[in-house]
């Protein structure tokens, strides 16, 4: 049977975050073919770099209370593939676009509120939730728009998968609700009548893959891959444009959202809505155990031990077993047939 690899995909946030009990490891390599050729000509990469992106945050903002849960909406175009630090493949090459888009809940855990408020996010519930996506296209998205980073015309859905509310699941924005100023500041500003709070951010997450298109990934298999994810989110926007529309769940092409609507307001960060410029890293790790993991297989350990001691008691061993204890420089043994004793050993300490 072909051994089946597991990696953590791992998204570096620009911000310098720090995140939870995020895993460090050293990226691994893959498989990439933009032609979708399969193996034939793929590329190795250890990083799939998005470019800045749009986020939006639906039914949180910056005063939002503790308990609350939003949904929180992402799209972007790849900007390249890299091995090593370097590019080996750029978004468009030989006419071959790529666009990433999520959407999962999110509850608010915290909020230390006033004029800076520290906003703590974490899952939602369950097991998993929502969905990654990414997506070959015939052309890049529009980021002002918000169009064409989903299915569609010509769009070839080549890796998808869903989140996995578990302990790297982590998400902060710390916001000055004091500073204000316009909400586009990428050339032209095209909402001349929005302005935004500022603030920094971030946000982490594993992504189980359900499915994966051997063509342009040869060598991954659904369910035998984990996306870790971490992005850097802040406000104003400088180095893209505001989206207008957003797609409700990674897949549809329906419009919802975005700069200019009403639920997003005159004042981005104070609506029923708040729109993030998001910048993203994704590259691949090997999966180590979570402390949630190694602590599940201590009580493990511990359910056995206890399920020994109430089957033989203190008392009544099994036929052939010993119990030992030092007591006053002696070591007393006890076995199912009496209690010996003679003299202990010395302490020592072994190093590592």
């Amino acid at each position: 049977m072909r051994k089946m690899s597991r990696y953590v995909m791992v998204l570096t946030a620009s911000a310098g975050l720090a995140f939870g009990s995020a895993a460090k490891a050293q990226a691994s390599t893959i498989l990439f073919n933009p032609n979708g050729g399969g193996a034939s000509g793929a590329l190795s990469i250890d990083v799939l770099d998005p470019g800045p992106g749009n986020s939006l945050s639906e039914g949180l903002n910056a005063t939002s209370a503790a308990g609350s849960v939003g949904t929180l909406l992402f799209q972007a175009n790849l900007d390249s593939a890299q091995l090593g630090g370097g590019n080996v493949f750029s978004n468009g090459a030989g006419g071959r676009f790529f666009t990433i888009a999520a959407s999962f809940n999110e509850t608010l855990t915290s909020n230390s509120g006033g004029v800076h408020p520290t906003l703590v996010f974490g899952g939602a519930g369950g097991a998993t939730d929502g969905t990654f996506d990414i997506y070959a296209q015939t052309a890049l998205g529009n980021n002002l728009a918000g169009t064409g980073f989903t299915g569609g015309a010509g769009s070839t859905l080549i890796l998808s998968g869903t989140l996995l509310n578990n302990n790297n699941f982590f998400g902060n924005f710390t916001a000055n609700t004091a500073a204000s100023g316009a909400l586009d500041q990428f050339g032209a500003n095209n909402y001349s009548a929005d302005n935004s709070i500022a603030g920094t951010g971030g946000f982490q997450a594993q992504i189980q893959i359900n499915t994966v298109n051997a063509n342009f990934f040869p060598g991954l298999s659904a369910g035998s891959v984990l996306i870790f994810a971490t992005t850097a989110q802040t406000l104003p926007f400088v180095t893209v444009d505001p989206s207008a529309c957003f797609s409700s769940d990674a897949v549809t092409t329906t419009c919802t959202g975005g700069a200019g609507t009403s639920n997003v307001g005159t004042l981005n960060g104070t609506g029923a809505d708040t729109l993030l410029q998001t910048d993203a890293n994704l590259s691949f790790t090997p999966v180590v155990p979570e402390p949630a993991t190694l602590s599940l297989l201590g009580l493990g350990l511990m359910a056995g031990a206890g399920q020994i001691r109430k089957r033989f008691g203190r008392g009544d061993l099994p036929q052939g077993r010993l119990r030992c204890r030092r007591v006053k420089g002696r070591i007393e043994r006890q076995t199912s047939t009496g209690t010996e004793s003679g003299r202990a050993p010395e302490l020592r300490s072994v190093a590592g």
